[in-house]
């Protein structure tokens, strides 16, 4: 019985065996064009094997867009007003994201001062800010999601100015 099941997955293994190279496609950088020559070539070496070809693209994202930077937006303490130095960021990403039909997701984020309660509801607090100025800008609602992650993720694990000043912010995801 053992010789049977060893010659079973061996058979297995041998069958589902591939002479293409995978790569990891969480690795790659889709947004430049050796890349889209590269994903050509595997494509075509596939074909030329006759396998069926995959597409290891994210389905979700348009590929070979490069977006606005920066993506995030930076608050004062206890604040959900967007200042006017973001502006023109804003204006850039609502650009994209009207000429694209693109969508967002809007995380709110707080320092670690505070209670989870209320940094969490301060996070949405400035996601709802920063969609309003997408809005007014000519984007659609559809198109904007926000949630709050408040403290919880913090880009600075520390308890200084500086740590809090960058963990007061806004982060633009486009899906």
């Amino acid at each position: 019985m053992k010789k049977i099941t060893l010659l079973v997955l061996s058979l297995f293994l041998t069958a589902c065996a591939s002479k293409v190279p995978l790569q990891d496609p969480s690795k790659k950088d889709l947004t430049s064009i050796s890349d889209r020559n590269s994903n050509q070539n595997l494509a075509d070496s596939v074909n030329s094997q006759n396998v069926a070809a995959v597409d290891v693209t994210n389905s979700t994202k348009k590929p070979n867009m490069i977006t606005p930077e920066p993506k995030t937006i930076y608050f004062d303490t206890d604040s959900y007003a967007v200042k006017s130095e973001f502006q023109e960021i804003i204006t850039k990403h609502q650009a994209f994201i009207t000429k694209n039909n693109s969508s967002v997701l809007l995380q709110g984020h707080t320092d670690q001062r505070g209670t989870s309660e209320y940094n969490l509801a301060l996070g949405q607090k400035r996601a709802e800010a920063v969609k309003k100025s997408l809005l007014l800008l000519g984007v659609k609602a559809e198109n904007a999601e926000t949630v709050s992650f408040g403290k919880e993720k913090p880009v600075l694990d520390e308890n200084n100015e500086t740590a809090y000043r960058k963990n007061r912010r806004v982060e633009i995801l486009y899906k």
